[in-house]
């Protein structure tokens, strides 16, 4: 492989090529030698490669030897031609090999003058640009449908893919290691990276195919992602390298697709009842998609943010929200209240959604159809729990960020406005709680205890531990107890794995007398427990 282009004498030449080429790999054998390099030569000329060449181990690292880095090892392919040829051919299965190896591949390229003396040598390095031209002309190949390549070559010029160095194996060792750098491994994933993304644009694939729509405003609705899973066929998937475009066989020609739109802006929504009214902010984007044939049904925006979307054609505005389920979505606090006070102005005719992008024109709509699938009373009450949560979290001390469900507002309505009104220090609050059908026997009309309310979220509970006197009520058939005087003494975050343990500890404390809890049915069967 070293420069043999065609066995014969040439022309004016001493001796053909074959023979320099053997001249080239003695020498470079002898150089190697002289640098303290092990050139292993290949016995059968089919790997790509003429030598391997091994630098010795360093006897002088400090790192353990465990740890120490493996010394380089390098594959070589020898060129030999004349000093007055420039002109390198090389066989692509050949180059091939080397080029995809992730081990450090070079081109040794000699000159020699008449006397067979060398004149230049160059090193090329298949990495980068070099490497680029080889899997350009690879790709150039498959679009032409040729998949045996042995007889296909790739012409390259010495000096443009070469760097001059000098004739020596001191010079040789020198330029290796400048190129291949400290770190083999490093260098190593670096090819690797090369092979896999050399030659990719950001559209590195295109898909052509029939899509089943029933009309031009269901194709507009799929294009903004709100329809999904549409019927395609005749589905063809092309892969660009190198600006040359292949089929693939890795997609399905038929099935279902949906979309992901990408924004046309990102934007504030801003939604309130007049300008001058308390408003609810929301980050969100715009997505536009064309108008097909003037059709005003066709032509859409819209604005989205986490929780809602707003969908404007030419005829309506229409605003759609996200599933609320018990468990879903996870927010904060602040989250919520936002949640709430933007539905809350939605209950009422006349809301004004302002739209401040980044970019496009402010847009002020009017939503002129309220929405009825929830009250303003409802939504004010959420927010209340929401407020008195919020006041529980900020007053107890090392309470973790809280993320939690809807079902957390609705489980904590009644503990979330005691709790609150305990850190007020609401003289006049009182809890009554039904015992059932039987007192408990030998209790006295009134007691002192101890009264813990509990606010249950998803990843934390807060404990409101208070002191309160307890009346017990028998005049009805459905006994029931009060706490009353009640009076804060301490407020303890718990883990949710803890709650049931430290709930036990304090009924259990010496001197506790009665404690009534309240709203633990997170932690164990019934909501409320006294001892």
């Amino acid at each position: 492989m070293s420069g043999k282009d065609d066995g014969d004498q040439d022309e004016g030449r001493p001796i053909n090529s074959d023979a320099l080429g053997a001249v080239g790999e003695g020498r470079f054998a002898t150089i190697c030698a002289g640098a303290e390099l092990i050139a292993n030569t290949a016995h059968r000329d089919r790997s790509g490669w003429d030598f391997i060449v091994e630098w010795p181990i360093n006897h002088q690292s400090e790192a353990e030897l465990d740890k120490r880095e493996n010394p380089i090892s390098a594959h070589f392919q020898l060129k030999s031609m004349w000093h007055d040829n420039n002109q390198i051919k090389f066989r692509m299965t050949s180059i091939e090999r080397l080029a995809k190896d992730p081990k450090p591949s070079f081109v040794y390229i000699t000159k020699f003058n008449h006397d067979q003396t060398p004149s230049e040598v160059f090193l090329a390095h298949i990495i980068g640009d070099n490497l680029v031209a080889v899997l350009r002309k690879l790709r150039e190949l498959q679009q032409a449908g040729k998949k045996k390549i042995n007889n296909e070559y790739i012409y390259m010029s010495a000096t443009i893919i070469g760097a001059l160095i000098g004739a020596d194996g001191k010079a040789l060792r020198a330029a290796v290691e400048e190129a291949i750098g400290p770190d083999l491994t490093a260098y190593q994933a670096e090819k690797t990276r090369q092979l896999a993304e050399l030659g990719y644009e950001p559209l590195r694939h295109t898909l052509d195919f029939k899509l089943s729509v029933q009309n031009e405003e269901e194709f507009t609705d799929a294009l903004l992602g709100l329809k999904s899973d549409l019927p395609f066929s005749s589905a063809v998937n092309k892969e660009t390298r190198f600006g040359i475009a292949i089929q693939t066989k890795d997609f399905p020609t038929e099935g279902k697709i949906s979309f992901t739109p990408s924004p046309a802006d990102t934007c504030s929504i801003i939604v309130r009842r007049n300008r001058f009214a308390v408003a609810a902010t929301f980050s969100g984007t715009i997505l536009m998609a064309p108008g097909l044939n003037d059709n005003k049904k066709a032509r859409k925006i819209v604005i989205s943010s986490e929780l809602f979307k707003f969908i404007l054609t030419d005829e309506r505005l229409a605003f759609q929200s996200v599933d609320i389920t018990p468990e879903n979505p996870k927010l904060d606090s602040s989250q919520w209240k936002n949640w709430y006070s933007f539905v809350k102005e939605m209950t009422k005719e006349g809301c004004q959604i302002e739209l401040h992008p980044k970019r496009l024109k402010k847009q002020t709509l009017n939503l002129t159809k309220k929405i009825d699938t929830i009250t303003e009373e409802e939504c004010v009450i959420s927010l209340n729990i929401i407020d008195d949560i919020n006041l529980v979290l900020s007053s107890a001390s090392g309470a973790a960020a809280a993320i939690y469900g809807h079902a957390a507002i609705v489980r904590n309505v009644e503990s979330a406005r005691v709790c609150a009104a305990l850190i007020r220090g609401d003289d006049a609050l009182s809890v009554k709680m039904g015992l059932g059908a039987h007192l408990p026997e030998g209790l006295p009309e009134r007691e002192y205890g101890r009264f813990i309310d509990t606010i249950v979220l998803d990843n934390q509970a807060v404990l409101a531990i208070a002191s309160a006197t307890f009346i017990f009520d028998s005049s009805t058939e459905m006994h029931s107890i009060s706490a009353e005087d009640l009076s804060l003494q301490d407020l303890e975050i718990v883990p949710i794995d803890d709650l049931r343990g430290r709930v036990a500890e304090l009924k259990s404390e010496p001197g506790a007398g009665i404690c009534m809890v309240r709203n633990f049915g997170e932690a164990e069967e019934g909501d409320n427990t006294t001892t």
